[in-house]
């Protein structure tokens, strides 16, 4: 199907920047063969290659849409063209969408994970000032046990930085 649909395109292509009888004989044939293969317009467009731009803010960002760009083209080997911060791929529109989509979610998702490990880690850490505060200050505050509960279990799995306090008072 992959060889009709790109032959079908090149004749697609000759349709629109051929000259003059080329140009008419290229559209009676392209009719002929999607006709004969079942082929619509919008599924040989969906199937069109172009060159797509995604762009990213952070090296995690970045390294985040290498991955989905490789698990949605499903190849081991791409050609990835970059602009300041932006990643360009060759495929199509349908494959494109589904790109965009799935990088925004695992963006979100990723933001959420490393603002829980910052947490983690001042919490493994300690580091809060040592003057005790006054806990009447968020007494009102509704408590997010899940998140404290997971900011707890990331804290007891990393290690402890140890640095020798040199200023005294």
């Amino acid at each position: 199907m992959t060889e009709k649909i790109e032959k079908l395109q090149k004749i697609k292509e000759l349709a629109k920047r051929g000259v003059a009888g080329e140009r008419q004989a290229a559209r009676r044939l392209l009719a002929a063969l999607q006709n004969k293969y079942g082929i619509t317009d919008s599924e040989l467009d969906a199937q069109q290659v172009e060159w797509y731009g995604f762009t990213y803010k952070t090296k995690y960002e970045k390294q985040l849409l290498n991955q989905v760009l490789f698990q949605a083209i499903n190849k081991h080997s791409l050609t990835i063209k970059r602009h300041k911060t932006t990643l360009y791929v060759e495929t199509t529109r349908p494959i494109a969408d589904v790109i965009k989509v799935h990088y925004a979610i695992y963006r979100r998702e990723m933001d959420e994970h490393f603002d829980l490990m910052l947490d983690a880690f001042i919490q493994r850490n300690d580091i809060f000032p040592e003057a005790p505060r006054d806990v009447d200050d968020d007494e009102n505050e509704p408590r997010d046990f899940d998140r404290l509960r997971k900011i707890l279990g990331l804290a007891g799995k990393l290690d402890r930085v140890h640095i020798n306090k040199m200023i005294t008072d």
